[in-house]
């Protein structure tokens, strides 16, 4: 049986975080990081399942990619997952990134089994009129994963201004960089945002 601390054969604890990319992301990266930083001897992987073409309009949850005109390759994918790496307030802890084509389901499954992940961290995306959890990947992943399954749910932080919805973009923005940047794409001021690339991560396509 799995406990959520069990640990792999090389005394590592792999935790597998999904990267999609969506407004819905940051909170998923950020239980990752904060469990990656808590838990000793943790190890942090990345898994972006490449598909679509992402376009730039649905990158804004994230700062460091504001530069980007779309991710339509794998190439482009692992440059992306570099950048939000470098976000991440994990300084001794190892960080790899992949890129895989398929469905999420069956990258995240297959990754993880692949290299035998401790724990699996994943985003539970709210669908209007229907139950959120049932036939998504989450749901599926709980079945697949060869491990235990983390299924994060952002939370709502209230607008400042009275009777206005806050921007769930914005409220990635702020949770993924920690309140360095508290604003989206779309409410940044111009020019903000560009960063460079690191290269201190592993990449694995």
């Amino acid at each position: 049986m799995h406990t959520l601390m069990d640990r792999n054969n090389r005394g590592k604890f792999l935790i597998l975080a999904e990267v999609d990319f969506s407004e819905k992301g940051p909170s998923v990266l950020q239980a990752a990081s904060d469990l990656a930083a808590t838990t000793p001897d943790a190890e942090l992987h990345l898994v972006f399942a490449f598909g679509p073409a992402v376009r730039a309009a649905d990158l804004r949850a994230f700062p460091a990619l504001w530069d980007f005109t779309s991710i339509e390759d794998s190439d482009t994918a692992g440059t992306a997952l570099h950048r939000i790496a470098a976000m991440l307030p994990l300084q001794d802890t190892r960080i790899c990134a992949h890129v895989h084509e398929g469905s999420a389901t069956t990258v995240i499954a297959k990754l993880a089994e692949d290299i035998e992940a401790d724990l699996v961290v994943v985003g539970n995306h709210d669908r209007a009129g229907v139950n959120p959890f049932f036939g998504s990947v989450a749901e599926k992943l709980v079945r697949m994963a060869p491990c235990p399954v983390l299924i994060v749910r952002s939370k709502s932080i209230p607008s400042s201004a009275p009777g206005a919805p806050p921007c769930p973009a914005c409220e990635a923005s702020k949770r993924l960089t920690w309140g360095a940047h508290v604003r989206c794409l779309d409410h940044a001021p111009p020019g903000a945002g560009t960063q460079q690339t690191p290269s201190t991560f592993d990449l694995s396509a």
